[in-house]
């Protein structure tokens, strides 16, 4: 007997990552413009910060997620 179809997920994630870089905040905004000017930049994205990181999940429909 064929299996009824499942149907799609209402919502559906698959390989979500979300990262920050360490020195970003108003604050930190301005001794980075601060070293520009004074030609001292560096690139604060060496080392990230990872909220989530390939993060994959499905809520079929009528279903929740508490």
């Amino acid at each position: 007997m064929p299996q009824p179809h499942s149907p799609q997920p209402a919502i559906e994630f698959r390989g979500v990552t979300k990262s920050f870089s360490h020195g970003s905040g108003r604050r930190l905004l301005m001794l980075q413009l601060l070293r520009q000017l004074a030609g001292h930049w560096k690139q604060s994205a060496e080392n990230p910060f990872y909220a989530l990181r390939d993060i994959s999940f499905s809520i079929d429909p009528g279903e929740s997620w508490r």
